[in-house]
């Protein structure tokens, strides 16, 4: 009977823990790094394994190789080290991964019991929450591409995208020079729309989605700054060009009513469009994350990330803010989408004439401006009154401080680009710092 599944002790049969088995095979076979590739850290391991397999990675790191067992049993004297050769160093892992999720569950099961004991709702899902995203937390997985082998691939796409005449590859923002100058969203990045109250940031987020919606399978949509009726009513007037609200107050004419109708049956043949209310203010992105694992979308809008909840129980306003936006990042890596969020900016930051907006400006934490990918700051026109402007506040590979000027019509809800060049020579408009 192989010692790396059971051995006898007094007549009794007593199993190695998966700890003892994980850490055993990396010992026996020289594994560690292979481990350590696909995301295995400490925390996985429970009581006095946790420090082997500390000990194990420092070791390595420091002498560049496993530790011996003579040199492991020095340390750590209390491990055993098991017969592993039939185990599979992969299937150990999962077994690990998976025994300290259900760890996880029962431990925030109990403790969000106790709270509901003491009939304290709120912190018991709270408690729920943490505990199912701590459980839920991917071992990162490290994609290896040879740049030099993969030139061929490369080629050819780079061949088609000429062929295909297009001069971006993403999915399309909604407006044209947005598209020019970022190439469109792309999979993996985090955008920002940001602006004073008040100034479009949900309406500009509303009009990117319905254009990723004409690429894109299927988007959604969380809504924290409305409601479910209004951003559908904001959504059916875009696009039958009806005041807004007319469209919610009845006061729509029966040739109106026939476009709302046509404008709906066109659109039944499209791609579809969610939208998640969060009418408890209770939402983190770990419910985002399990909403898009049900509804499996091809781009994500978050509408008010600010007024979001912290996963694990933070209360300092910017560390919450931090772990959100953290945690977006990873989540749009995670899924291989764009994931689109809109936040404020304070206005006692906002120094020049024209409300220029900044990344400085951004409210509440810096970590939106480190996190995001794009960030277009929403903006009036001081010099047009029926205009704004939307200005590329950062980017990783666009230009900043770009400015595009966009309709400002809510009568028509025409919102599209207007023609006209921004003075660039003034610094209340344009900086391409």
């Amino acid at each position: 009977m192989s010692p790396s599944s059971d051995r006898h002790r007094h007549g009794v049969l007593k199993l190695a823990s998966i700890e003892q088995l994980l850490i055993s095979k990396v010992i026996t076979d020289k594994s560690v790094n292979e481990v350590l590739q696909q995301g295995v850290k400490a925390i996985h391991f429970g009581g006095h394994y946790a420090e082997a397999w500390k000990w194990i990675v420092e070791y390595s790191t420091e002498h560049g190789e496993v530790p011996t067992e003579r040199a492991f049993a020095l340390a750590h004297s209390s491990i055993v080290i098991e017969d592993t050769e039939g185990e599979a160093l992969t299937g150990l892992v999962a077994e690990l991964v998976d025994q300290y999720r259900q760890q996880k569950i029962a431990q925030s099961l109990s403790e969000a019991s106790a709270a509901l004991n003491d009939d304290d709702t709120a912190k018991a899902i709270q408690l729920l929450a943490t505990g199912l995203t701590e459980a839920n937390a991917e071992t990162l997985v490290l994609r290896d591409t040879d740049l030099v082998g993969s030139w061929e691939d490369r080629y050819e796409e780079y061949k088609r995208r000429k062929e295909d005449d297009r001069s971006f590859y993403g999915i399309r923002t909604g407006f044209p020079t947005l598209d020019s100058l970022t190439g469109g969203f792309k999979k993996q990045q985090f955008i920002l729309y940001v602006g004073e109250p008040k100034r479009g940031k949900s309406l500009f987020s509303l009009i990117s989605a319905q254009a990723a919606n004409g690429t894109v399978n299927r988007v959604m949509y969380v809504s924290f700054e409305m409601s479910t009726e209004e951003v559908a009513g904001r959504y059916d007037a875009l696009y039958s060009n009806l005041p807004y609200n007319d469209l919610l107050s009845g006061n729509l004419t029966d040739a109106e009513l026939a476009r709302v109708a046509d404008a709906g049956r066109l659109r039944k043949e499209r791609n579809e469009f969610y939208v998640s209310e969060d009418q408890n203010r209770l939402t983190t992105i770990g419910s985002v994350r399990a909403k898009a694992l049900e509804l499996e979308p091809d781009f994500i809008v978050i509408d008010g990330m600010y007024m979001m909840q912290d996963e694990f129980g933070e209360t300092d306003e910017r560390k919450v803010l931090t772990n959100l936006t953290r945690a977006t990042k990873r989540l749009a890596r995670e899924l291989d989408i764009p994931i689109m969020g809109t936040t404020q900016v304070l206005a006692s930051k906002i120094t020049t004439k024209g409300r220029k907006i900044e990344a400085a400006a951004i409210g509440y934490a810096g970590s939106f401006a480190q996190d995001a990918d794009i960030i277009i700051g929403c903006e009036l026109d001081p010099d047009t009154p029926d205009q704004t402007l939307l200005r590329i506040v950062e980017a990783r590979n666009a230009a900043k401080g770009a400015v595009i000027k966009v309709k400002w019509d809510w009568k028509t809800m025409d919102f599209s680009e207007a023609h006209g060049e921004v003075d660039d020579d003034d610094d209340d408009y344009w900086d391409m710092g």
